[in-house]
């Protein structure tokens, strides 16, 4: 017999109806008189804006805030237990010792909020039925948009431990730079690919806490306990300083050559070849000319490359994470396995390179790490993005045709149905298209 799963009914709330029961909470807070606690708990709140609201103390227990905007707002020791918070705004919010244990945070941007001494641990809600057996409440991961699951006690059985019924606080994806996670309870908390540069986590607990592929550039973790944390391809300041004059110096003058030997078709200077090859030593190598770079397994993570020209260039597994090459000249450039998490791609030319006799070179991105990239209007024609994980990413007004997408993830993309039907999407998953 196959264990039963319920959904929990939910309130939804109006935009209207979410304000009248904050203006209730701030009234309190202010002791005047028909102020009430903000209880928001269970409620779908889905795309409801509070920003810069003071909601302290305020009850979001279990409820989905996907999208929602809470920017600015004080909700110093709210309750978001277990709460869908995928893709929140809760850039700049107060969130002191807030407690967020359960809760789904993937995509949010918590840019500059204070969780000193929040607990992100993990949590479950759990009730018991009419029969007596509990339901437990847990979000379902595969589709963002549902969530509020009750896993009744026959489903329960079918798992291990009880320590598995408990969600653990996900991250995963979060931009969450120059955040205060000072003396925060964040053992187990699953931080992937989260962006968590300058971030202050000083005495903080993460414990067990993945950082896989997480980027901490200027991250502070001065007594934070960090045992068994899994850290693997996670970006730091360990392979580079950004002082390091003579690095750059050796490096500043390779590129030189480089562009001297470009600009002279190879009668003077020297090709550049620089695998594995960290160029963050570099502030910026915006609108330089590396035509035919061959620098594969190299770390670009953070420059601005805008407007550079990389026509032909060999940048193999390479780490573009949080780059900009807005307006880059990438025609025919090999970037397979290359990792582009949040890369800026506006307006980029990755269509194919014309040589002589009329051969031509296309741009080969099979495998890549295309997670929430900004394709916007830029020229992907007979581009190789096959096998590439392009979730969350931004593709409209991209120029498609003929580009494939094999076998491509597209979950949360948006790409508008126009370039849909020039493109090869045989074997793609969630290709979701928006009206043109």
């Amino acid at each position: 017999m196959e264990p039963r799963q319920d959904r929990i009914h939910y309130r939804k709330l109006t935009q209207q109806e979410a304000d009248e029961i904050a203006d209730k909470h701030e009234m309190l807070a202010t002791g005047r008189l028909g102020g009430a606690r903000a209880n928001f708990s269970f409620c779908d709140m889905r795309g409801v804006n509070l920003s810069g609201r003071e909601l302290p103390d305020a009850d979001f227990t279990g409820a989905i805030l996907a999208g929602c905007d809470l920017s600015s707002a004080d909700l110093d020791r709210a309750i978001f237990f277990s709460a869908n918070l995928r893709e929140a705004n809760l850039a700049g919010a107060q969130m002191r010792r807030a407690d967020l244990r359960g809760a789904r945070l993937v995509g949010a941007s918590l840019d500059g909020a204070d969780l000193s001494e929040a607990d992100l641990r993990e949590g479950v809600i759990a009730e018991r039925g009419r029969m007596g057996y509990l339901n437990y409440l847990y979000h379902d991961a595969k589709d963002p948009d549902v969530t509020g699951m009750v896993m009744s006690a026959s489903a329960i059985r079918h798992l291990n431990q009880s320590s598995d019924l408990a969600t653990k606080t996900d991250l995963t994806d979060a931009s969450a730079e120059n955040v205060k996670f000072r003396e925060a309870h964040l053992g187990g908390v699953i931080l992937k690919n989260a962006n968590l540069s300058k971030t202050d986590f000083t005495f903080a607990d993460l414990h067990e806490a993945d950082l896989s592929g997480a980027i901490l550039l200027d991250a502070n973790l001065t007594m934070a306990k960090t045992e068994n944390m899994e850290t693997q391809d996670w970006l730091t300041n360990e392979t580079v300083d950004r002082y390091d004059t003579q690095a750059a110096a050796a490096l500043e003058s390779t590129l030189r050559k480089h562009q001297i030997w470009v600009e002279k078709g190879g009668a003077q200077g020297e090709p550049a070849i620089l695998q594995n090859t960290d160029f963050r030593h570099l502030e910026s190598l915006e609108a330089q000319n590396l035509t035919a770079l061959v620098a594969p397994h190299s770390n670009f993570a953070g420059l601005d490359l805008s407007e550079a020209n990389l026509q032909g260039a060999k940048l193999s597994g390479s780490d573009f994470r949080l780059t900009k090459l807005r307006g880059a000249d990438l025609r025919g450039a090999k970037m397979d396995g290359a990792n582009l998490f949040k890369c800026d791609l506006r307006e980029a030319d990755l269509g194919p390179l014309r040589l002589e006799g009329g051969r031509s070179v296309d741009v080969d991105l099979n495998g890549a790490n295309l997670r929430y990239v900004d394709f916007r209007n830029a020229n992907l024609r007979n581009a190789n993005l096959s096998n590439a994980d392009l979730a969350r990413a931004d593709l409209r007004g991209a120029t498609l045709l003929d580009t494939k997408f094999n076998e491509a993830i597209f979950d949360g993309a948006l790409i508008n149905h126009s370039d849909f039907l020039h493109a090869n999407f045989n074997g793609a998953w969630g290709v979701r298209l928006l009206a043109s």
